[in-house]
């Protein structure tokens, strides 16, 4: 910088827009003039690297021409000195105020840098500092904490804060950070840095695992082992592994592995499950959120000297990573989660295919096959990702035969005790593998299912190195293959005893083509996967190979019960998963033609969409596992708020287990629910609503429209647009003084004792139509037996036909539904695998049982 440019750029500085002082927020201001990174920096390196701006030199260069400015020359030292600006600068702000160039080129390059360094104190660089307050807001500057920060001694941090504050008299200071970095400032530095208490006091809508991560950012440290392991967990695609495999990841003792696991467990940043023989390691909601805040504040990777994820790596993924075609990233088999595992199990009803909206996985997860077992319910769900024929049965053939999932599931001793005769097991069951050898040898049987699967992964990745002659019949060599694997131990699985999900991961926005070619790869795996009595169903109704069905053995079909059944469940998970229900229809009825003289038995297959019988299952194991139990009211809240059964059980999944069983209460579902991102609440409804609500889920008190507006970073005019809506859903409690709270007991003694939740919940679907429509129409409309949604209510009452006409708002009336417990109709279709039997029993292949409004499941009489 010239000496003419330090006084031109000097006076045509941009005053700003004239706020000064401390704020603190979420997020990064636009445009500042000046960043300051506290990275553990003394005060003394910040000073001159916030002096290094041109923005912030000329601003500095200003303050000291308008401080002089009316003032003689004795006045101005006086004023210098009262202010207790260092002696040896004072002439030099006097020769700047003259309109000395080289003196302010000097002053503000070389000379003011050096302030708080060598003999300059403290004191001096900030009384320095404090000229800037003159100015009417000489810009914003960014101020961004590192957690260097947080390990600098108190003292030192202490000058950094008076620093801060010395400069918030003539700039918009922006102190950046997450909520609980915030909220660790707040604590340790209340008296340091006027208004972060009152920040934080604002915003007290933090998720509620944000006192744990503030625990943990307080006692760990980032670069230490037990972090380490945490994020080893973290990497794990279900965020859940063994102790046995952290242990192998580690280069320290297993003690010290199981120490450190302890702490974690201790900071509630993970909890542990399942017998000690076979222990597993989950990450919760606060583990998740800590690490996320302290990468948001170091690189804290680079600073580990070992990496020991990447042995946890070749440990999971085994020795094989085949088992699909989508890009060339590895497969591997990964433990699901228990909160994953409740859902599926919960949504996924014997003999049916059940539809769930929820949002996709991460990106990184879409090569991961997940698996899990509970050994005390004896049930297994395998979760693999689909995108087409091949994906679909390759990775569910591979998922199956993975050692991580037999040896828990299917162990020799197990495979042994299996009691069906060989030639059930061979010629009706049609299990491939089922030597002779192999049923008296569990160990030998269980080695040679891994090895097909391995087999079976790598003749895909020949398929992706073009080793074939002919593309189209080593892709159907491939598909026989996966389609026999899977067949094979999901009939061994039916024979042990043991109840089998598998769920199926659609990703959005597949074209209708693929959808249509995994509805049909479906529909074959589907009947190769059910049977009548022992007999494999697809082997008596559709093998048309002969020397196959001449092997096989047939079934005396008992006119009377003419019924097969699909062996477990099927559930289907995406984010616009509704889209394959036609062609699933269409797949699952005719999967293939019908073999001549075929036996005189169907198969009948329910397919649905998730509704409050799979909210139920869902919470009822969530819960379970907390010792807590679902009541009528928590399963209409929570089906209503979470958005899917999913996001339930993860959200059921962040509280602390209980010491007895008891009823799950209102406030416990309140806190589940403020676990969720604002995303996953209310989901169907506009995004503005689901903020809102999860605003006020977070909040301990009422808070005025100007609060909620603020915490939600929403308009006023957006609460006033939903307010009537959300009242009359009953979720939305506005008193006198305007103020708002969700429907939902506090956390507080006297809420506990008398429980608050929405009057919807014990109210009738059509009166809570009636209520949701007088507040969404203009009266004429409410009042017009004509009216095309309105209309609905007149006699004969049909509620559910509001959501049919223009106009409509089925979104606002299916919440409704589930707060007071009405599914609507013709949720359910049945399909038969098969030919259409003669006779069938009372109703094993009609209409299906409507479920019960206290969400159970239903039972034929």
């Amino acid at each position: 910088m010239s000496e003419s440019d330090a006084t031109d750029a000097g006076d045509a500085v941009d005053p700003g827009d004239g706020r000064t002082g401390l704020t603190f927020t979420r997020q990064e201001p636009a445009a500042p003039i000046a960043t300051l990174a506290l990275d553990g920096r003394p005060v003394s390196d910040l000073w001159p690297a916030f002096l290094d701006s041109d923005a912030v030199r000329n601003a500095f260069l200003r303050a000291l021409r308008e401080f002089a400015a009316g003032r003689t020359v004795p006045e101005l030292y006086d004023a210098l000195a009262e202010r207790d600006v260092p002696y040896w600068i004072r002439s030099w702000i006097r020769d700047v105020a003259r309109g000395c160039e080289t003196s302010a080129l000097v002053l503000a390059g070389r000379i003011a840098p050096t302030l708080g360094a060598g003999r300059s104190t403290l004191e001096d660089l900030l009384a320095t500092a404090r000229l800037f307050d003159v100015l009417d807001g000489a810009g914003t500057i960014a101020v961004r904490i590192d957690a260097a920060f947080r390990d600098q001694r108190r003292d030192q941090r202490e000058a950094v804060c008076s620093l801060l504050e010395a400069l918030a008299g003539g700039f918009d200071v922006r102190v950046v950070g997450s909520g609980v970095t915030l909220a660790w400032l707040a604590r340790e530095h209340r008296s340091d840095l006027p208004g972060v208490s009152e920040w934080c006091n604002a915003h007290r809508d933090r998720t509620p695992v944000a006192d744990a991560v503030d625990e943990a950012l307080g006692t760990l440290d980032p670069d230490g082992r037990t972090v380490s392991i945490l994020r080893t967990l973290a990497d794990e695609p279900g965020e859940t592994t063994t102790y046995h495999a952290l242990q192998t990841a580690a280069t320290v003792g297993e003690s010290a592995v199981r120490q450190h696991i302890g702490t974690l467990v201790d900071l509630d940043l993970v909890d542990t499950f399942g017998p000690d023989s076979d222990k597993k390691v989950e990450l919760l909601a606060a583990g998740r959120q800590y690490l996320e805040e302290s990468t948001q504040q170091t690189t804290l990777f680079d600073g580990v000297s070992e990496t020991p994820q990447n042995h946890l790596q070749a440990v999971l993924s085994g020795a094989r990573t085949g088992g699909g075609e989508d890009g060339d990233r590895p497969y591997r088999t990964a433990f699901m989660s228990r909160p994953n595992h409740a859902a599926a199990v919960g949504c996924g009803r014997s003999d049916d295919v059940t539809l769930v909206e929820h949002p996709e996985n991460a990106p990184e997860a879409s090569h991961v096959r997940l698996v899990s077992y509970d050994e005390e319910e004896d049930e297994a769900v395998v979760g693999v990702r689909a995108t087409g024929a091949m994906h679909y049965t390759v990775s569910l053939a591979t998922a199956l035969a993975s050692p991580r999932f037999l040896d828990r599931v299917l162990p020799p001793s197990r495979l042994e005790a299996i009691d069906d005769p060989p030639a059930i097991v061979r010629e009706a069951r049609c299990i491939g593998g089922a030597s002779d050898e192999a049923l008296d040898d569990g160990a030998a049987f269980r080695d040679r299912l891994v090895e097909w699967g391995e087999e079976l992964a790598d003749m895909t990745t020949d398929l992706k190195r073009e080793a074939y002659d002919d593309r189209g019949a080593f892709r159907g060599e491939i598909l026989r293959s996966a389609h026999g694997l899977a067949g094979s131990i999901v009939h061994l699985l039916d024979a042990a005893g043991v109840d089998l999900v598998r769920e199926i991961r659609v990703p959005g926005g597949l074209s209708f083509d693929h959808l249509e070619e995994l509805a049909e790869s479906v529909g074959i795996s589907t009947a190769i996967q059910s049977q009548y009595g022992v007999f494999a169903a697809y082997r008596q109704l559709f093998e048309r190979r002969e020397e196959k069905r001449r092997t096989a053995l047939s079934p005396d079909v008992d006119a009377s019960d003419p019924v097969g059944e699909l062996i477990g469940s099927f559930v289907f998970r995406g984010p616009d998963v509704t889209r394959l229900r036609d062609a699933l229809e269409e797949s699952l009825a005719t999967p293939a033609d019908l073999v001549d003289e075929a036996p005189e038995f169907a198969v009948p297959v329910s397919i649905q969409e998730a509704g409050r019988p799979a909210y139920a299952g869902t919470l009822s194991r969530a819960l379970g596992h907390k010792r807590l139990r679902a009541t009528r009211s928590a399963v209409s809240i929570m089906q209503a708020l979470a958005g899917s059964p999913y996001a339930a059980a993860a959200a059921i999944h962040e509280l602390e287990p209980e010491s007895f069983h008891r009823d799950v209460r209102p406030d416990e579902c309140r806190y589940a629910l403020a676990t969720l991102d604002e995303s996953r609440i209310l989901s169907d409804l506009p995004p503005t609503v689901g903020k809102i609500v999860s605003t006020l889920l977070r909040a301990d008190e009422r808070l005025t429209q100007t609060a909620l507006a603020e915490r939600a970073d929403v308009s006023g005019e957006s609460i006033r647009r939903h307010r009537d809506r959300l009242e009359a859903l009953g979720l939305l409690d506005r008193d006198a003084a305007g103020r708002y709270r969700l429907a939902l007991s506090f956390q507080t003694r006297g809420e506990r004792r008398e429980p608050v939740t929405p009057a919807t919940v014990d109210e009738e679907f059509p009166t809570a139509v009636a209520t949701l429509l007088e507040a969404a129409l203009p009266p004429d409309r409410y009042a017009d037996p004509d009216d095309p949604v309105a209309g609905a209510l007149f006699w004969p009452p049909d509620p559910w036909g509001a959501t049919d006409g223009p106009g409509g708002i089925p979104p606002w009336i299916e919440a409704a539904a589930a707060l007071t417990g009405a599914e609507p109709p013709d949720r359910t279709a049945t399909v038969s695998i098969g030919p259409t039997p003669g006779q069938a029993p009372i109703g094993a292949a009609g209409d299906p049982v409507t479920p019960s409004s206290d969400g159970s499941h239903p039972t034929a009489d």
